[in-house]
């Protein structure tokens, strides 16, 4: 296992350097050798069709198919919240028809807000009485080799982060303030401050009803609290719990894909072919 991870870390290290050099040298080409004039072609734009784009065919498939009944839903304004939409100078901002549009507030949005500000006041703000206690256990005061789990709470806790920073802290951050401007970044703070106990009342759930198999594999998450905890609670529930537990489950493989893949992917790409192949 060691040799190979060295093989792996000598590769990435490898990619490094040639990424680096290329990025140094394209100015020095640029320089020796200055590009002709080439003529400006006649733009004549054509349809995804017309054109055999399948990434744009599938782009417009998966919107229309799956996107857009998906945002209808957990972005539906929510009723009777709603205020007038108007320009810096004060001026009603109309759409086509001509009528005032809205600030509305997404039915997603007030779950989660609504839900972190229950559970924060339900546990008496458990984020601020036990974050202490919190940073205790990530330094492993209370760690014992005789606990049952394959990874420590320090290892636990870089593993969340891996799939939250960058994405969400990072990307979703600049967007946030690039569309809502500066006062985003207070209602982000709001909105993390009763998340806290969101996540802690998610956590501890996983942790609850946890699987440990006679290997010493733990299964836990969503998929298994929602089952479990469900039918824990009553059980004539136990097929809604199945149910929530497999709606979860293929909601995260498409995260995955789409968030945890597809996105990042692209961002990448996006970069290399900015630094490196874009001629203008």
């Amino acid at each position: 296992m060691i040799p190979f991870q060295c093989r792996l870390q000598s590769l990435f290290r490898l990619s490094a350097v040639m990424l680096i050099g290329l990025h140094v040298l394209q100015p020095v080409y640029a320089q020796n050798t200055p590009p002709a004039e080439p003529p400006v072609p006649e733009v004549v734009e054509e349809s995804a069709e017309e054109k055999g784009d399948w990434q744009a065919e599938f782009n417009t498939w998966f919107s229309e198919n799956i996107n857009g009944p998906l945002g209808s839903v957990l972005f539906a304004p929510v009723p009777f919240i709603a205020t007038d939409k108007v320009t810096e100078g004060g001026e009603p901002v109309l759409d086509a028809d001509g009528t005032q549009e809205k600030n509305q507030i997404p039915l997603i949005v007030m779950v989660l807000v609504l839900g972190g500000i229950f559970f924060t006041f339900r546990y008496g703000f458990i984020n601020v009485r036990l974050f202490s206690h919190a940073i205790n256990v990530i330094r492993g005061k209370y760690d014992k080799k005789d606990d049952k789990g394959e990874i420590t709470h320090f290892q636990a806790l870089t593993s969340a982060l891996s799939a939250t920073v960058g994405l969400g802290n990072i990307a979703g951050v600049a967007i946030a303030i690039s569309l809502g401007g500066p006062g985003a970044v207070f209602w982000m703070w709001t909105t993390a401050f009763f998340g806290m106990t969101m996540k802690f009342n998610s956590c501890t759930l996983a942790h609850l009803y946890r699987r440990v198999g006679e290997d010493g594999h733990v299964q836990g998450g969503p998929m298994i609290y929602l089952e479990e905890g469900l039918k824990d609670v009553n059980p004539s529930l136990a097929w809604l719990g199945k149910l929530f537990a497999l709606v979860f489950a293929v909601f995260m493989v498409m995260a995955a894909f789409g968030a945890g893949n597809l996105f990042q992917v692209n961002q990448t790409a996006s970069v290399i072919e900015m630094l490196f192949f874009d001629n203008d």
